[in-house]
């Protein structure tokens, strides 16, 4: 007989005697050191109460049998085992809202004066209580009536949501708010000048939380297991079709991991260090009787925010603020002040260029997963307007998104500031595919693309204008195509992985469940790219440098038609880049149409075939551009000469059978590869206090494939 209860007795009774035990001498320190009892302390308590219920929870299903296989139970002993775990489930969500909206009270202290953790902090509080009390509710109601719960033979999907659906499809939220309340404070923490002992102590007391995001993954591991076994018990891929057969032992372990899950929120608080850390003066100072040695959480505060006040008044007598608005701040790990990209010549600027561009490399990459496993995702389990909805989605999110908030944010706050936003984004609607494939919702999945294309939209225009404007003008055609190219290149090598390897055909759950850590490796990734872009001194470019700069060239003054040829050149820009967009994206998505019609044995028959190949071509040619470039041909010339290749290749693909227009197709995207980086680049000159929010409209033009979807489908 099968038994996995001594395991889950063993670690269950072992991680709730030391959380126990952490909390016991924090209330001692609390009460008798510090002798102050705060509204996050009573958190913290009730959520180690709403703990101990949730282990008692588990200690009487195991003692009825659970750990076991179902048929080895007692029947007798079945519904207490199904009460205990109802039980267990209402608790498994309110006590992270009870442990996590403790730590983000205590946090409001730590992030005082900065605007942007505060708001972080109460978006946060937010969303753990909303979702949490939601996740709550809908446990204790799983079940109409909710007698049906503890009955299995009366549960039907009629009268019962799946709770194992529930919790697979909530795992990305743990996730997401574990590593938010991580990264909330720690920025804060490693800007002060505290001794590097002390500073090294706070962020490792932080950093213990990842324990519980890497207990989180496991636990999301044996979920998937179980569904694995399921389903092809079922010969499904379809989570809806899973039972509760056999709950008692495919669940065991994943009860165990989320016990083990919860703990380090109340093992590790925070506060047992800020509270109870002598400050670097003596006891007497000021206190009435009976107040030395003592300090309350304020004092830890003065110790983690006065040093950093201090540092940045004595910032302010060097000159180097009046080049930049206070907004903009940033300093890294070694308090090195960004400089001013404007100034910068080939030299000082090819290391932010470096650094940029290999967010455009990293960007590719993760572009050419979520446009494989998308849309064959897509196409495997929703119908073909519904496809085309989830595709054409990505690209409505370049419509409203740069010109709403990335402008916004760019012009108030600065590059960096740009870049961590559209990383975050980015990866909100990577973590919200998760959902969407378990449950299957359309709803959910439009969603997620509209938003991981709003996120990229605001990466497009920053690190577009980022590349353009950091060293000597004349090169920025220059820069813009080699940045894009290795993004090419990022986006060649994961169309092929994701294509063949990861998702070659989605029709068995191994291929699903692949499509699932893809995406949330990628959510994780960014979420740790933008933590990384805080501390690099990423140079930035205020509008009135801008302006300065454009009034330095005479040219840019001139008039056509009445009118600034820099309001000219932004028109034309922005109108051809949407055409191009719109034309580049319906000869991508038509392509195996075409190949049916004009070669029907052609070897670059898939998508994922023409795709690749197109993909090497267009990153070859934008190297090859950049090349010509620096070699003294003029851009103009070079995007001539790509818009009438352009029509010749067209009017082949058109007019011609076998061979020949297949060819033209590929190069196609070769003569298309240069096209937007030198309009891009072209479109921005001159235009000054107005580049930013021109990097926003060239951003949305990208939008004109969303149309293009749409037309193509119509037409064919």
């Amino acid at each position: 007989m099968e038994d996995r209860r001594p395991i889950i007795w063993a670690v269950t009774i072992v991680i709730f005697v030391i959380a126990t035990i952490s909390v016991a001498l924090y209330a001692i320190s609390a009460l008798f050191v510090v002798r102050k009892f705060t509204l996050p302390d009573y958190l913290m308590v009730i959520a180690w109460g709403l703990d101990c219920g949730m282990v008692a929870a588990v200690f009487v299903a195991l003692a009825k049998g659970f750990g076991m296989h179902e048929h080895d139970i007692d029947p007798e002993d079945t519904v207490s085992v199904n009460k205990s775990i109802y039980v267990f489930h209402i608790l498994y969500n309110l006590t992270p809202i009870c442990a996590k909206s403790s730590i983000l009270i205590f946090y409001f202290s730590l992030t005082r004066g900065k605007k942007v953790l505060l708001w972080a902090n109460y978006s946060l509080l937010f969303i753990v209580v909303v979702v949490g009390l939601a996740l709550t509710i809908s446990q204790v109601f799983q079940c109409h009536p909710v007698s049906a719960v503890f009955e299995l033979e009366k549960q039907t999907k009629k009268t019962c949501t799946n709770i194992f659906i529930t919790a697979i499809s909530t795992s990305p939220y743990n996730i997401a708010t574990d590593i938010a309340l991580l990264v909330i404070p720690i920025p804060r923490l490693t800007r002060n000048r505290l001794p590097y002992r002390q500073r090294l102590i706070l962020v490792a007391i932080f950093g213990t939380g990842f324990l519980a995001i890497v207990a989180d993954i496991i636990r999301i591991t044996f979920l998937q297991n179980t569904a694995k076994a399921e389903l092809t018990r079922l010969h499904s891929y379809y989570t809806a079709d899973i039972s509760n057969e056999d709950d008692t032992w495919y669940s065991a372990y994943s009860i165990m991991w989320s016990v083990i899950e919860l703990e380090p929120f109340i093992m590790f608080d925070p506060r047992k260090e800020s509270d109870t850390t002598p400050t670097s003066g003596g006891g007497g100072g000021g206190g009435g009787g009976g107040g030395e040695g003592r300090e309350g959480p304020g004092e830890m505060m003065e110790i983690l925010t006065r040093k950093e006040e201090l540092e940045l008044e004595g910032q302010s007598t060097t000159g180097n603020l009046e080049r930049y608005p206070r907004n903009i701040r940033l300093l890294n790990l070694l308090n090195l002040r960004p400089r001013n990209m404007l100034g910068l010549n080939s030299k000082r600027a090819f290391a932010p260029n470096c650094l940029v561009t290999t967010l455009f490399f990293c960007w590719g990459t993760a572009y050419g997963f979520l446009n494989v496993l998308g849309v064959r995702f897509g196409q495997a389990r929703f119908g073909p307007w519904e496809s085309i909805a989830l595709q054409s989605a990505y690209f409505l999110g370049y419509v409203p998104i740069p010109l709403l908030v990335g402008r916004r944010i760019l012009k108030r706050s600065g590059f960096t500031a740009a870049f961590i936003s559209g990383l975050y984004i980015y990866a909100l609607g990577t973590l919200l595919f998760w959902p969407a494939a378990v449950l299957v919702s359309f709803p959910m999945s439009f969603i997620s693309n509209l938003i991981i294309g709003s996120g990229l939209g605001i990466l497009e225009l920053t690190a577009n204008l980022f590349i353009a404007i950091c060293g000597p003008l004349e090169y920025a055609e220059i820069r813009l195509l080699i940045a894009q190219g290795f993004q090419g290149i990022g986006s060649l090598v994961s169309r092929l992985i994701a294509g063949k390897i990861l998702l070659p055909h989605v029709n068995h759950i191994d291929e699903v469940i692949n499509v699932q850590w893809a995406f949330l490796t990628i959510a994780i990734f960014d979420a740790l790219l933008a933590v990384c872009f805080y501390y690099l001194p990423v140079p930035e470019a205020p509008d009135k440098d801008l302006d300065k700069l454009a009034q330095r060239r005479p040219a840019n003054n001139a008039r056509v038609l009445g009118f600034p040829v820099t309001y000219m050149t932004i028109v034309l820009g922005v109108s051809s880049q949407f055409f191009q967009e719109m034309g580049q994206q319906t000869r991508v998505t038509s392509y195996p149409d075409f190949v049916k019609k004009v070669m029907p044995k052609s070897k670059l028959s898939s998508e994922v075939d023409f795709a690749s190949a197109g993909t090497a071509v267009w990153t070859f040619a934008r190297f090859f551009a950049a090349y010509i470039q620096w070699k003294g041909f003029k851009p103009r010339w070079t995007l001539l000469i790509c818009f009438v290749l352009g029509i010749v290749l067209g009017i082949i693909c058109l007019t011609t059978t076998g061979a020949a227009p297949i060819t033209a197709a590929v190069l196609l995207w070769g003569v298309f590869a240069p096209i937007y980086p030198l309009v891009y680049a072209i479109s921005m000159r001159g235009m000054g206090v107005h580049t930013k929010t021109a990097s926003s409209f060239m951003a949305s033009s990208l939008s004109g494939a969303f149309l293009a979807y749409y037309a193509r489908y119509g037409v064919c």
